[in-house]
């Protein structure tokens, strides 16, 4: 903390104080989130039992959740990700657990042939 008061110091004749305290806070606002990714890796370790491979699959439902919601749209995405998530619940319970994964690539399959734009997304009309 004393080094960035001390930049400030230096900036201040310049004029630029504002600048440099826009500056110190994007420095503790970065070096916030680089603490917090740990700790968020740390806290989903031990529930998804990660492993090498671990990513592909949940960076496919993320993209499927997408999809469902509709690209460009974070509430989309998060209602394609609840209803992914309810939705792979039920498979597993009615079927079995193997098909998990399947699951969303069904999801994938079925939106972009009956819906291409997602729930919240804009479908263009084609004129022929």
């Amino acid at each position: 903390m004393p080094e960035h008061r001390q930049g400030i110091e230096l900036v201040q004749p310049c004029g630029n104080v504002r600048r440099a305290q826009e500056m110190q806070l994007q420095a503790e606002a970065a070096g916030d989130r680089a603490g917090h990714v740990p700790l968020a890796g740390i806290i989903v370790a031990p529930i998804v039992l990660v492993q090498y491979d671990t990513g592909i699959p949940l960076g496919i439902k993320g993209f499927v959740a997408c999809i469902i919601g509709g690209l460009g749209k974070p509430t989309g995405a998060a209602v394609g990700g609840l209803l992914l998530g309810v939705l792979e619940a039920f498979a597993t319970g009615l079927l079995s657990s193997g098909y998990k994964n399947a699951i969303a690539f069904v999801l994938l399959l079925v939106f972009l042939f009956v819906r291409p734009g997602g729930l919240f997304g804009e479908l263009e009309r084609v004129e022929s």
